[in-house]
């Protein structure tokens, strides 16, 4: 009898041990298990980071579908992939974001805080109170001025010695006040928003002119008119006319504006922050710089990135590791690393070819890579929103709108221009769905 019990716990015992280990082995297979999740892009930086986030943890695996136009996402999905996640710009479209799940919760549940962020640029994401998109990189508008430009030759209160900031109006003034003219023929220009379809474009979003898409074509139609009227009276008619203007432009446009500046031909431009901060820095050197604003706002690029999670999306989990990750300052910092390493900051700047969304990152990693942002960060407050724009809208804007601010500036006649852009756009939109 003795000996039956204890056969009898002896086989009870094999068998705890034949459980404890087969839940052992389905627990460890289940951990080496890698869960693969797909993220479509129009960013070439997100395939990096991707590969990243993959080498640097084994649970969690992203694959990257590049797709030059994200509102082509319902494509992807006819073809199984269901990615969870999308990482790009242009997404601020009406086909993209009813696809979008609202991703407030990330803030309560993973170690990310609203606080992190460019409030402005996180405003941008919520729409409708849901926050469908979170922002990853922007730019801005800035002047440069050459170094050693002679402020002394100026008149008296025009010299613009820029700070942090620029106010359009000053920009202005200073320009009016660099005219060099021999014979018939101008030799040398302040600078004139029309030189640069970039320039004219940040005039409009200064003025709140407020593009937008929602159904149709909207804008502020006061606030664009009035931006009109700035960009004809930026001179004074009797100094120089606009024709003058657009020929000067048309002699000179082959020459980049830096060297435009060295050559003394200009006195200052205005370029995007990533155009000036991929310069050589040797040619960075030559130049000075503030950042462009109005009324104490500085506009943001169109091509701001975002990310944010697909509501018809397979292993949303992997979307919201992936997303922890790489809001982590530490992350962006390794990323800044990687990049200088591999010499990607060459053809890159910063994260996703902008600023970082996350202010620490801005503030603290960008100067080490970049020394003239030091002490010359844009204002966190003075950074503006952005709005729902389709992919396709800077080729309206090119294609249309420019040249009927082109005609109307130089019309004998005013023209209801925005009855004219509303047409065109009815017109273009037919043809484009």
């Amino acid at each position: 009898m003795k000996d039956v019990r204890q056969h009898a716990l002896s086989m009870l015992i094999a068998l705890l041990f034949l459980i404890i280990a087969v839940s052992i082995f389905f627990i460890v297979r289940q951990s080496m298990m890698v869960t693969d999740a797909y993220m479509i892009t129009n960013v070439p930086q997100a395939v990096f980071y991707a590969e990243q986030f993959n080498v640097q943890q084994k649970r969690y695996k992203i694959h990257c579908i590049y797709e030059k136009n994200l509102e082509k996402i319902q494509q992807t999905n006819t073809r199984k992939k269901f990615p969870a996640l999308i990482f790009g710009n242009h997404i601020f479209s009406e086909k993209v974001l009813p696809q979008l799940d609202d991703i407030s919760y990330l803030f309560a549940t993973l170690s990310i805080s609203r606080r992190d962020f460019y409030e402005s640029l996180l405003q941008s994401g919520l729409i409708q109170n849901r926050q469908l998109l979170l922002p990853v990189s922007f730019n801005i508008p800035l002047v440069i001025m050459p170094k050693n430009f002679d402020s002394a030759a100026m008149e008296p209160g025009a010299a613009l010695e820029p700070g942090v900031i620029t106010q359009i109006q000053d920009l202005r003034v200073q320009s009016n006040s660099f005219i060099k003219k021999q014979k018939n023929e101008y030799t040398a220009i302040g600078f004139h928003p029309l030189w640069s379809d970039e320039a004219m474009y940040y005039l409009f979003k200064a003025f709140n002119s407020n593009f937008r898409v929602q159904k149709d074509l909207q804008w502020d139609q006061n606030n664009f008119n009035t931006a009109l009227k700035y960009l004809k009276s930026w001179f004074d008619t009797d100094i120089i006319t606009v024709p003058a203007v657009l020929d000067f432009k048309q002699k000179y446009e082959q020459i980049p504006p830096d060297l435009q500046l060295s050559l003394k031909k200009t006195q200052a431009w205005v370029i995007s922050s990533k155009t000036y901060l991929l310069l050589d820095e040797s040619r960075r050197s030559a130049l000075k710089y503030s950042w462009l604003a109005h009324n104490n706002s500085i506009p943001v690029d169109d091509d701001a990135v975002f990310l944010g999670i697909l509501s018809n999306g397979k292993s949303k989990d992997v979307a919201e590791a992936f997303i922890k990750w790489f809001y982590q300052y530490e992350t962006q910092k390794k990323l800044m690393e990687l990049n200088k390493l591999f010499r990607l900051d060459e053809i890159d700047f910063g994260i996703a070819n902008g600023f970082s969304a996350l202010i620490d990152v801005t503030e603290k990693v960008f100067p080490l890579y970049y020394k003239e942002l030091l002490g010359k960060l844009p204002p966190k407050l003075m950074i503006s929103t952005i709005n729902v724009l389709p992919d396709n809208w800077q080729v309206f804007y090119k294609k249309f709108i420019l040249p009927l601010v082109y005609e109307w500036l130089s019309a004998e006649e005013i023209f209801n221009i925005n009855e004219r852009i509303a047409q065109e756009y009815s017109k273009w939109k037919e043809l484009n769905q």
